[in-house]
């Protein structure tokens, strides 16, 4: 029973440890400011509908391909 206890204070000190490493480790982190988050977001919806548009052509040509074959 003791070793169980000593196992479960231990991953507790673990845990704590882990959880201050991790706030002093995101205290350093630069965060966007609301320009650079809406300008990030628009780029990756812009790209996002670019990719969307490309694959769908592609996608279409192989179809219109297919049927001729066929």
């Amino acid at each position: 029973m003791e070793k169980a206890v000593n196992f479960v204070k231990s991953m507790g000190s673990g845990l704590m440890t882990y959880l201050k490493e991790s706030r002093a480790e995101l205290r350093k982190v630069q965060w966007p400011n609301r320009k650079e988050t809406t300008t990030y977001t628009a780029i990756v919806i812009t790209v996002s509908l670019g990719a969307s548009l490309f694959i769908w052509i592609i996608d279409q040509g192989m179809g219109l391909l297919l049927s001729l074959l066929v």
